[in-house]
């Protein structure tokens, strides 16, 4: 193993500065990808008081696990995130969402367009943005 050109007690007190952690107000450039029913509440929890970002995994948009997992969460400061094409099946979980404050909102698998009016008018929250080809950027 080669050494470290500084000693290891400075990792600890020398955040990395990025426009991910600034832009999101984190200590360390890490997000919990919002996976379904594996990224649940206490997992997103535990990430953002390491001071990263937790997302809650809204997945398909089952409200109970949603409701159950953001109360796992506690008050940590997590966001969650959405598979696009099936919110805009059941679009008042997004509403259920927005009622608990959420750090960021994530969407996946489709644009996020409709919704971005919505989030807009109730909430500060960040939207990071999961882009599947290049002509989405």
């Amino acid at each position: 193993m080669l050494p470290l050109p500084y000693p290891s007690s400075d990792l600890k007190s020398a955040p990395l500065k990025t426009r991910l952690t600034e832009r999101f107000a984190i200590k360390h450039p890490i997000l919990l990808a919002p996976m379904g029913v594996m990224a649940g509440g206490r997992l997103a929890a535990a990430v953002s008081q390491a001071g990263g970002l937790g997302l809650i995994g809204g997945g398909y948009g089952d409200e109970a696990w949603l409701d159950r997992e953001f109360a796992a969460a506690g008050s940590a400061r997590v966001g969650c995130g959405f598979i696009t094409w099936s919110l805009a099946t059941r679009p008042h979980l997004l509403d259920r969402v927005l009622a608990r404050q959420p750090a960021a909102l994530m969407f996946s698998f489709g644009s996020p367009a409709p919704f971005v009016p919505i989030i807009g008018r109730s909430s500060r929250c960040r939207m990071p943005a999961r882009l599947s080809t290049s002509a989405q950027m």
